[in-house]
C-alpha cells in the first residue's frame, strides 16, 4: 500500500511540499519512491532568494520535475543564467542536465542558451593533442601538467 504522499504525487505529478497530504516527505515515503528536488548555492542570495523544493515520484520524468521546479522558482530562473543552472545540475546524479536541455527554451532566453565560441561542449572537451576527455576549461591545466602526446 502506497503512502498518501506517493499516491498524491503519482496522481498530480511533481508538487511543492505544502501541497502534499503530509506537507513534508517522511522516511516511509522514500521507501515508496518519493523524492525531493532543489538546487542550492552557497547562499540564498546567490539563488535569487529562498528556493522552493519540489517533491516527485521516481516514476516521474525528470523534465516534468524540472518544469515544476522552475515554475515554482521564477526568481531563480531570472537571476541565474542557463549555464549556471547547468553547472548546479552537474552536481546532481546523472540525467538532470539532459532533462534541463530538453526544456531550456521554455524558461531561458535563446541568447543565454547559445554556447560561446570555442566552448561547443560546455560539459567537457577533448585534448587536441592526446584525445583525453577533460572537464570544461580543463585543457589549460592539462597542457601545463604535461600532456602525454606531442612532446
Amino acid at each position: 500500500m502506497l503512502t498518501q504522499n506517493a499516491r498524491y504525487l503519482l496522481e498530480h505529478g511533481p508538487s511543492v511540499l505544502v501541497d502534499l497530504p503530509g506537507e513534508q516527505v517522511y522516511p516511509h515515503d522514500r521507501e515508496d519512491g518519493v523524492r525531493t528536488f532543489s538546487l542550492t548555492g552557497s547562499a540564498a542570495s546567490s539563488m535569487g532568494g529562498p528556493v522552493t523544493m519540489v517533491a516527485y515520484h521516481v516514476e516521474h520524468d525528470r523534465t516534468d520535475v524540472l518544469r515544476a521546479f522552475y515554475e515554482e522558482n521564477p526568481r531563480l530562473v531570472e537571476t541565474k543564467s542557463y549555464r549556471a543552472i547547468q553547472k548546479l545540475l552537474g552536481k546532481k546524479t546523472s540525467g538532470w542536465k539532459d532533462a534541463s536541455r530538453e526544456i531550456r527554451g521554455e524558461f531561458f532566453d535563446e541568447e543565454e542558451i547559445v554556447t560561446p565560441p570555442g566552448t561547443e561542449d560546455a560539459d567537457g572537451q577533448e585534448c587536441p593533442r592526446c584525445g583525453t576527455e577533460l572537464s570544461f576549461k580543463g585543457l589549460p591545466a592539462h597542457l601545463r601538467s604535461g600532456c602525454d602526446a606531442g612532446n
